[in-house]
């Protein structure tokens, strides 16, 4: 059995899963208050330039020219994190889109680094099984391929299998979609038995929804 999509293919399609969901949702949340009497107020060119690099990087897309979008992320994050705590709303929609804008440009270490402090911090504020966190897993996952660390890759696919499956069902496109990654990762590690397991559990469930809509 050999599974047809490649790795090139499985690398764009995965990163772009989903991409602003977890922002928005993110910004809807509330975090613990913020203890006011440790967290001194910007300066006001502080704020000043805070406002300017959020336009920068709300208003750039990724392939700007004449704009390091990298650095303004990261200066915004900086100058963010002297006066709000690391799970603020403000503070991990732009790690994402930094994570995202690392992974865009290949700089595939990097990105797992942002990844990685963005989903501890979800799973520890919104729940390991949280759409927005799966979502930001699977983004990791994916930038794992990328730096070809399939064990690695393997190891999130199966958490976010896992979840997925007790909490959207296994035949919710969510869980599909991951257990097709899931069989990829096998696959390419040589695990070709545990992949034509994953692979015809897959052709089961698509077998059964072929009998069901006729």
């Amino acid at each position: 059995m050999q599974l047809t999509l490649s790795r090139t293919l499985l690398i764009h399609a995965l990163i772009l899963i989903g991409v602003g969901g977890a922002i928005v949702a993110y910004r809807q949340m509330q975090v613990k208050p913020l203890q006011i009497e440790e967290m001194p107020e910007p300066k006001p060119e502080e704020m000043a330039e805070i406002v300017r690099l959020s336009k920068v990087v709300s208003m750039s897309p990724y392939g700007s020219q004449g704009v390091d979008l990298e650095k303004a992320f990261r200066d915004l994050i900086a100058l963010e994190e002297r006066y709000l705590v690391p799970e603020h709303p403000e503070i991990v929609p732009y790690r994402q889109e930094l994570a995202f804008l690392l992974s865009y440009r290949g700089k595939y270490e990097e990105a797992e680094t942002e990844y990685r402090v963005v989903l501890k911090i979800l799973q520890r504020v919104m729940g390991a099984d949280a759409a927005d966190t799966l979502e930001c897993q699977t983004r990791l996952a994916s930038v794992l391929v990328a730096e070809e660390k399939y064990a690695a890759a393997e190891q999130e696919y199966r958490q976010i299998y896992t979840l997925r499956e007790l909490a959207l069902g296994p035949e919710h496109p969510d869980t599909l979609s991951t257990q097709r990654s899931l069989a990829w990762v096998l696959q390419t590690q040589g695990k070709y038995a545990e992949a034509e397991r994953e692979e015809q559990a897959l052709q089961n469930i698509q077998r059964r929804g072929s009998g069901a809509s006729r």
